[in-house]
């Protein structure tokens, strides 16, 4: 490989990670643990990211509480701040009535509006302007709430508690439950604390409380920790940690030349990966105590025509995705062309997303594809989006994707496209330079934004190389 090539290849690598945003950052905060304390400092990795603050009063339809959680780091060198401000409307059982969430992130607001009946919840976020609703049904039984831990402390919780993602607006199910007992260690010294497992599938989390009943902590994915702090304490600076390398996997060898590898084994360890995809792009397989991933990418010259169409839900208006609007109707079309093959189309549209989106690492809330334009600008996530609506506003059916990706010697969180072939999915990234995925993509989530951006994690995983 000639010296000119290498540095081409660090250039991009470096330009390509610095676009990928974890919704790790997000999901510690919407999935914040309201304790009895008014004030809470979070740390990752031992060092001071952020706090949270929590009041919470009896009102006479029930319960009214806001809390404010901020997260300050970095995201592969950029800084990243996130600021949500939560306002909740509970009756007197706990059941949310009414939400109100102000996220902010690098000079952008999304402000996200949802009220709650037996049997649906009216959804409405807005940002620079642009509104989007949602009804979401509710299932039989469900109990909604801001906060699954809310319930635990006040005794056993209802079955089915669900609690609201404001990034997607989804109803996620959480499972608290008592795990059994565990010596911590506490600035009094060591105590017994009972173990509650809040089973989130965004973020599981760990709480630790004393036997009165009193909260120590909580623990959560990459070495998160939350513990209560004087208000000083809470606002205290912190270190910058990031969280993107926070939450990367480094394999056990380096892969060479991964931007060509069109086939790839790795055995993973340490984490559960019975609910990742099995298809085309990957199989995944139970092997002992760990699982084998066989990751061989369908590449575009191997595609080829059929009359199998794809359920007509790829070519709709998602959350985030106003595909039916006309001026990306009319923009797709200039891209693209008119009465050329599908694949010849994505692609156009794959090259147009790929030289319009500057990387910005400092943006940590979920976007419109309207904002996302007028700025050019965002993450992997927001080149996803803004793929996304221009491909199903020129008629190909199109799902989101989130999972893995390999630069820089470590797997990081990322997002792509996947587009209906009239056989099966085709991967398209718009962060790489060339057509065809690599076999360093892994699959975790996929569908529409909400089914893609509330996936599950992989912390504690370790990757074994098998063959490159």
């Amino acid at each position: 490989m000639s010296i000119g090539v290498s540095l081409t290849r660090i250039d991009w690598t470096r330009t390509a990670m610095r676009r990928i945003f974890t919704p790790f950052a997000l999901l510690i905060l919407s999935n914040f643990v309201h304790a009895q304390d008014e004030w809470m400092a979070m740390y990752l990795q031992g060092k001071k990211v952020g706090y949270s603050s929590f009041e919470s009063k009896t009102v006479a339809t029930g319960r009214f509480s806001e809390s404010v959680s901020v997260f300050n780091g970095k995201m592969l060198g950029s800084d990243l701040s996130i600021k949500i401000t939560n306002r909740t409307w509970s009756d007197k059982e706990l059941r949310a009535t009414r939400m109100e969430f102000d996220l902010e992130s690098g000079g952008k607001l999304q402000k996200v509006v949802a009220t709650f009946d037996a049997t649906s919840i009216n959804a409405t976020s807005e940002m620079g302007g642009r509104k989007t609703k949602k009804s979401i049904p509710v299932p039989t039984g469900a109990f909604i709430t801001d906060d699954a831990m809310t319930l635990f402390l006040h005794g056993q919780p209802p079955k089915d508690i669900y609690v609201f993602d404001p990034n997607t607006l989804e109803l996620v199910r959480c499972e608290p439950k008592e795990a059994g007992k565990e010596t911590v260690d506490t600035p009094l010294g060591k105590v017994e604390a009972t173990v509650i497992d809040v089973r989130d599938p965004r973020a599981p989390m760990k709480i630790y409380l004393s036997a009165k009943g009193d909260f120590i902590k909580a623990t959560g994915p990459f070495g998160l920790e939350i513990r209560p702090a004087t208000k000083q304490e809470a606002l205290a600076t912190g270190e910058m940690v990031d969280i993107a390398v926070a939450s990367s996997i480094t394999p056990d060898k380096e892969i060479e030349d991964f931007l060509n590898t069109k086939t790839l084994n790795l055995r993973f360890t340490g984490a559960d990966l019975s609910k990742l995809p099995s298809d085309a792009h990957q199989t995944v397989t139970k092997d002992g105590d760990g699982w084998v991933v066989k990751i061989h990418p369908v590449r575009p010259d191997e595609v080829e025509s059929s009359n199998k169409l794809a359920p007509s839900e790829w070519i709709l208006d998602d959350i985030h995705i106003p595909c039916t609007q006309q001026k990306f109707i009319d923009l797709s079309r200039s891209i693209a062309g008119m009465n050329l093959p599908q694949i010849v189309r994505a692609e156009k549209i794959r090259l147009y997303v790929h030289g319009k989106i500057k990387a910005n690492a400092g943006i940590g809330v979920l976007r419109d594809a309207d904002d996302i334009l007028a700025t050019s600008d965002g993450v992997c996530r927001d080149h996803a989006i803004l793929m996304a609506t221009l491909l199903r506003a020129d008629g190909i059916p199109t799902r989101l994707v989130s999972g893995l990706v390999y630069g820089m010697g470590a797997f990081y969180y990322h997002a792509w496209v996947e587009i209906w072939t009239g056989e099966e999915w085709l991967g398209l990234d718009s962060t790489r330079p060339t057509p065809a995925i690599d076999a360093t993509h892994i699959k975790i989530g996929q569908g529409t934004v909400g089914q893609a951006f509330t996936s599950f994690l992989l912390d504690g995983a370790k990757i074994t190389v098998i063959n490159p």
